[in-house]
């Protein structure tokens, strides 16, 4: 009896401790039971749109190539003569323009303000162009500046041959003599002009050449500005230089 007594409080603990595991294994499972069944019952909820869209490809318009045409140069030719040195004096012929032309033409021996030419012996003239000759002649004309007639006279090698220069269409090169006379000390332009080939201007300073040659003892004057514009649109000056000639003394 004694050792059922002394037994009984290891067995009232044991059976406790069964009966409690038992009770909070019986809540398990309901809680577990109704967890299942309220997911379960909850509806599939609705996918979270992502913020980044669906990038549309981007056309990238490449712009068609509209380039600015650069203007041909015209064979590296220099500017105007007289723009190239300083001088103290300036061409001051009337000018003469009207033709429309796309050739371009420069003096490039003697140079602009020379002072020291002979009023005696013939001077080459040199030069370079750039563009089409055709149906256009070129001439070179020296305006006398001090001359009480300032008028232009038409130069070539020789007034009797009929051509006014030389000229190498393949090299853009010209040249030509001219002869500046006079008393000495003093001013000239010497003048590159286009002419339209067969017009009245181009049969005007023909005309003026033969008449020199036919007459080499006489003393022609010029042609005046006038003249040689006279019919519109027929020459145009492309490069002038202005020249002096040296003292008649030291002629001599």
């Amino acid at each position: 009896m004694n050792s059922l007594r002394k037994l009984y409080p290891r067995f009232s603990f044991v059976t406790l401790f069964i009966v409690l595991t038992s009770v909070l294994l019986v809540f398990s499972l309901v809680f577990v039971q109704n967890q299942i069944r309220s997911i379960q019952d909850t509806p599939a909820s609705t996918a979270i749109p992502t913020k980044t869209p669906t990038r549309t490809p981007m056309t990238i318009s490449t712009p068609t190539a509209t380039l600015t045409a650069t203007p041909i140069p015209t064979v590296g030719l220099p500017p105007p003569s007289q723009f190239m040195i300083p001088c103290p004096f300036m061409p001051k012929h009337p000018q003469l323009t009207g033709l429309e032309t796309g050739l371009e033409a420069r003096i490039i021996a003697p140079e602009h303000c020379y002072k020291n030419f002979s009023t005696r012996t013939p001077i080459p003239v040199e030069g370079v162009f750039s563009g089409s000759l055709d149906d256009l002649e070129l001439w070179v004309l020296v305006y006398t500046r001090n001359w009480e007639d300032r008028l232009f006279y038409p130069q070539a090698p020789d007034a009797c041959a009929g051509a006014v220069m030389r000229i190498d269409e393949r090299k853009g090169q010209w040249d030509t003599f001219v002869r500046l006379g006079g008393d000495g000390s003093e001013l000239f332009d010497i003048i590159v002009a286009a002419v339209e080939a067969n017009s009245e201007t181009s049969q005007l300073l023909r005309e003026w050449l033969q008449d020199t040659c036919d007459n080499p003892e006489s003393d022609l004057g010029g042609l005046t500005a006038s003249a040689l514009l006279r019919v519109e649109g027929q020459i145009r000056e492309l490069d002038t230089i202005t020249v002096r000639t040296r003292p008649q003394a030291t002629e001599e």
